[in-house]
């Protein structure tokens, strides 16, 4: 089924950063969003398209809250709108310390009452994260009985404040509910102010550039950063502890009831995501499960064919980040056998992280070793042109990795843990391994080191990447359930 051309719809997208944020803040949401906008307006042309942000911007010198219009890419093909001066400030373990305001505030429920009406009707509000949210910006939906509301969970928040359901920045967190235990996972102690006028200051350069006012600014920024760490360092209060597990007890069982009774349509973007959103309280007949789609699946996708060959190249694409992957990725490469390890070409494509530390590469073990200090998403096919295999080593849930597709679409295949939503590309159960076992990951590597031929099954158990045209179609076909 083809999308109806004819069809003039408006449609209100939601993220808590501006999608086409230069620095690269929202990462995959802000790379997926970002092609859907384009996308719509080349294949449905007659869609009008809104965009909307809140709890990144801040204002230095009117502290109201409002909504103001902002510039972006793609000019009149989108209209873009930001929210500042949000009393839930984004992302969202900038306001775990706050969570009281989550709950009880009221004004963002006035102000997106304001804007849908100001600048609607809308037929879909399409929630791509609910972080920088009120639950009353949520609960408004039975006053706007002509537009559907959905959610699409690029990410765990409705269910988890720390979002990536990610305990303590050491292991993937499956327990029954959010209470105590949950103090920890995140900073606690965000001095809201300092953290506003930080925002405040960014936003003003933003809108109004000036040198000198850009000098003045990185000084006060700097003496904010020094009071901000010392702050955030501090150990919490018995009084402090109590307050945050009153909030954290109610967190999950009130966030997953206001989404059932506000929202048509909770999309999961993998298999795992939808189990795992019903299991901890979204009801299964809201949950849609839908691929996200990539512009990497337009193009002909031409799968590498491995034959005997002495060595491996094998690349790790990403993030240095503990959830990711990366630090368990260097432990169990530098505990391979020598015999294996010097059978492979190593590729380390990710930019340097100061602020987590681990084991680094022992790179004489490998055949050869190439490390690159990140990359822009224009060099990925350079990457990977002649790679054997590509290694996505999530510890946690994550949903569906954007650089698995990537991966898979320059024709690699992908060797994935079996969280979150990457291993589902190929049903093949050899490029699928335990998450946070080195020996089960050794086993693997070896395994095609020793039989590089069988790379290629993964081809023929791939199930396919999304284009973005099937992802719309598929997209506009829940927009139009009733």
């Amino acid at each position: 089924m083809s999308i109806p051309h004819f069809l003039r719809m408006r449609i209100l997208y939601y993220n808590w950063v501006p999608f086409d944020e230069e620095k690269g803040v929202g990462r995959g949401v802000s790379v997926y969003l970002d092609t859907l906008i384009r996308e719509i307006k080349r294949y449905h042309p007659g869609t009008e398209v809104y965009f909307l942000s809140c709890g990144y911007h801040y204002d230095v010198k009117d502290r109201s809250l409002r909504y103001v219009e902002i510039e972006n890419k793609y000019g009149e093909l989108c209209k873009s709108y930001t929210v500042l001066n949000s009393p839930i400030v984004s992302p969202a373990y900038l306001s775990f310390f706050h969570l009281e305001k989550i709950f009880a505030d009221e004004s963002l429920s006035e102000l997106f009452k304001t804007f849908l009406k100001e600048q609607g009707p809308f037929d879909i509000v399409h929630y791509h994260n609910i972080e920088g949210l009120s639950l009353s910006a949520l609960r408004i939906s039975n006053q706007f009985p002509n537009t559907r509301f959905i959610y699409t969970a690029h990410n765990y928040y409705s269910v988890c404040p720390q979002v990536n359901l990610w305990k303590q920045e050491r292991e993937c967190c499956m327990q029954p509910d959010t209470d105590e235990k949950c103090i920890g996972c995140m900073m606690e102690h965000v001095p809201m102010e300092k953290l506003r006028r930080k925002k405040a200051l960014t936003y003003d350069l933003l809108m109004n550039f000036d040198e000198d006012k850009k000098k003045k600014y990185e000084i006060e920024a700097e003496e904010i950063n020094r009071e901000f760490y010392e702050e955030e360092h501090r150990e919490l209060t018995d009084e402090e502890k109590d307050r945050l597990t009153k909030r954290l007890k109610k967190y999950r069982g009130t966030m997953t009831s206001v989404i059932n009774a506000n929202i048509s349509c909770v999309i999961g973007v993998s298999k795992r995501t939808c189990r795992i959103l019903e299991k901890n309280g979204i009801k299964n007949d809201k949950i849609r499960q839908l691929y996200i789609g990539t512009s990497a699946a337009d193009e002909e996708m031409k799968p590498i064919r491995v034959s005997d060959k002495k060595r491996i190249a094998v690349v790790y694409m990403g993030y240095q980040m503990r959830d990711k992957g990366y630090y368990f990725f260097i432990e169990a490469m530098n505990r391979l056998p020598e015999e294996i390890a010097n059978r492979i070409d190593l590729t380390v494509a990710a930019k340097y992280n100061p602020k987590q530390r681990g084991e680094e590469i022992r790179s004489e073990k490998f055949a050869s070793y190439t490390y690159k200090d990140g990359y822009k998403r224009d060099e990925v096919k350079e990457i990977l042109a002649d790679k054997d295999l590509g290694v996505v080593p999530v510890l946690w849930e994550d949903n569906l990795p954007q650089v698995a597709m990537e991966i898979a679409a320059s024709g690699v295949p992908v060797l994935a843990s079996d969280r979150g939503g990457a291993s589902e590309l190929s049903d093949d159960e050899r490029f699928r391994f335990k998450a946070g076992d080195k020996e089960d990951f050794a086993e693997h590597i070896s395994y095609f080191v020793n039989n590089p031929e069988a790379l290629n099954g993964y081809w023929g158990n791939f199930n396919g990447l999304t284009t973005m045209r099937e992802h719309i179609e598929s997209l506009f076909r829940i927009y139009e359930e009733e």
